[in-house]
Order: C-alpha cells, then structure tokens, then sequence
C-alpha cells in the first residue's frame, strides 16, 4: 500500500507547490505596489532579510543575506556599525561560541565562519566557500544605502530577554525585533503568536507578514501589525488585495509545514530553509 500512498503523496505535494507559488507571486506582486521606498538596506541577524528583498522583487541592498549572527555579536556590530561592517573581513577555522562548533560537528554543516575586526563572527551557513562568501560580502556592503538603514534583530541565536531589552534601548534607525514571548512594554517588540509555547521562533521568515506590516515600516519608520486592515485614510483597493492575499499565503504556508511535519517521506530537499 505504501508503493501506491508515497508517490501519490509526492505528486499531490508538487501540485501544491505549484498552486502555493503562485499565490507567492500574486501576494509579493501586490506588496510590491504599496511600497514607496525602494533605497533602503536592512541589517539582520538571520536570513530575513533577503527574504524581504526577494519578496519585493529588489536586488540586495546589504551583506546580511544567507548567513545569521549569534545574539552576544550581533549587538557588538550594533554599537558601531559601519565600523564593524567596513573592517577586514577574515575567516576562522572554528567558533567562539562552542554550541555552534557541536552543532557544526553534529551535522557534518562546516559553513565558513568569518569575522569583522578579529571580533564579530558572520555564519556563512548557505555558502559552499570562504571565496564565495567574501566576494558577495564584499559586493553588497558596497551597495548599502548607510542613509536609509532599518535593523531587525530577533529572539534566535543564544538570544535572552537582556539581548532583546538591550536592543530596545539602542538609539539607531527604525528597528524591531520579532519574538515568541511577548514583551508588552517594548515597543518595537513584535510577537509572533504561532510561536508563544516556543523558546524562541524557529522560523521568522515565511510567517512575518502575519504579524508585521514590512512596507509600512519601510516606508514609514513605523511598526504596524500585519495582515490588519489599513486606517481609513490609507484604505485602497491595493492595500485590500494586499491583505487578502497576504492572509491566503500565510495560510497556504501553514498547510505545507504541517503536511511536512505529517509526511516524513517527502525529500529533503523539500524541507523549508
């Protein structure tokens, strides 16, 4: 029976697919319309933002794309940013942070792990070189817009509510911050609710427009909740389709990782990244 089910499940599962990225399309082709800023550069701990610029269909703006940064760094670069981001970019054999060499070890993933100023370590995890990884490091921070920067941090990484609190307290350009607790008296805190009986979010790129409103915050500077009707004042029939569907994707998203998390037959290569 198992001979009939399994090829049925993958054949049903690459339908989906299809019919998922196509709303993809439709969803990212209306996002597009709303936004007015296009010269920003977002700096992020994780790969969130390339997931952002793909979505709106721009060329990266920033260095901060397929890699991730632990917490403790992360805020280091923070304090001096530009300092940090233009110093030499050099590579090391093994971490500081002795969780991310077991990890490292524990999957046989030895992704190059660079290092801005011999202090900040940068984890190349979807690089296949150190060459490949210096090269586009260095293409993209010379595109960085440094007069149009939003920095988005979140609760990954070996990340504590002091990391997030002390990222609160920065006095930088427009920022936020999504996490699985909530933090009602931080005001650039975004909670993702899917996530509230998790440590931390296991997964801030494919579910952030449920919960956050990335044009408006690009546009304006301002945290907005996603997938909420606009303020009366900004209620047009694109930012209507925007919502609707926006919410349609989201949804389409939820089905595909419970089905992986149902299916474990299904190839890895499947499997959300």
């Amino acid at each position: 029976m198992s001979g009939i089910i399994k090829p049925m499940t993958r054949h049903l599962y690459g339908g989906y697919m299809g019919v998922e990225n196509l709303i993809a399309r439709w969803a990212n082709r209306s996002m597009r319309k709303l936004l007015v800023n296009s010269e920003f550069s977002i700096i992020s701990n994780n790969c969130w933002a390339g997931r952002v610029y793909r979505d709106l269909g721009l060329p990266y703006r920033t260095p901060f794309v397929g890699l991730f940064i632990y917490a403790d760094c992360y805020l280091q670069m923070l304090s001096s940013l530009e300092n940090y981001v233009k110093s030499a970019l050099t590579f090391k054999a093994n971490s500081r942070y002795e969780f991310a060499n077991q990890w490292r070890r524990d999957r046989g993933i030895f992704y190059p792990i660079g290092c801005l100023a011999g202090e900040v370590e940068l984890h190349f995890l979807h690089y296949g070189s150190e060459m490949e990884a210096r090269e586009k490091w260095a293409r993209r921070v010379s595109r960085i817009n440094w007069n149009r920067l939003y920095v988005k941090f979140n609760d990954q990484n070996l990340c504590t509510e002091n990391h997030i609190r002390r990222f609160a307290n920065l006095t930088t350009c427009p920022k936020v911050v999504f996490t699985a607790r909530q933090y009602s008296d931080i005001p650039c805190a975004v909670n993702f609710r899917r996530y509230q009986h998790c440590k931390f979010l296991p997964n801030d790129t494919d579910f952030y427009r449920e919960y956050f409103d990335v044009c408006n915050w690009l546009n304006t500077g301002r945290i907005r909740a996603g997938h909420m009707f606009p303020p009366r004042g900004e209620l047009t029939l694109q930012a209507l389709l925007s919502v609707v569907l926006g919410r349609f994707y989201i949804t389409c998203v939820t089905v595909r990782t419970a089905a992986l998390a149902r299916f474990q037959s299904i190839p890895e290569t499947t499997a959300l990244t």
